[in-house]
């Protein structure tokens, strides 16, 4: 569905709109058109973000990107996500995406890597310059 914003004054302040491709759309009211200029960057923004997460979801054909960089030796396993549940017998995986450098305005489809908690876990862990918590063993 394609949406776009945009600011309008009205009798009691601004308004930002969201239309809808169908034509219908939607307004929040704010009190000023400094806010509703940020209101709509931000809308802006997480449509972006949302956009480019879907797009590394299905590069990674929702499996893991990791590559041994967390300091796991993944082999030939990426953790397959099919049709929702994991691979036989691991249960369930929940993979992220995450920004490789920590730059959230970054979306560049080569910044983002689609991961499982224990590639996050360790992704984490390298931010904070220390080792992960906890080990998850199988």
């Amino acid at each position: 569905m394609s949406e776009r914003y945009e600011v309008s004054e009205t009798p009691h302040g601004w308004r930002v709109f969201k239309t809808f491709g169908n034509g219908g759309s939607v307004g929040k009211p704010v009190r000023t058109r400094e806010l509703a200029e940020a209101a709509m960057a931000r809308l802006d923004l997480a449509d972006a973000k949302r956009s480019a997460f879907s797009d590394a979801r299905s590069r990674a054909r929702n499996q893991c990107e990791c590559a041994g960089e967390c300091g796991d030796a993944h082999g030939t396993a990426r953790w397959a996500r099919i049709g929702g549940d994991a691979s036989p017998g691991l249960g369930s995986i929940a993979l992220q995406v995450i920004v490789v450098d920590r730059d959230a305005d970054n979306l560049h489809p080569d910044n983002l890597r689609v991961v499982c908690q224990l590639c996050r876990q360790h992704y984490d862990a390298a931010a904070f310059g220390g080792a992960a918590l906890f080990e998850i063993s199988g």
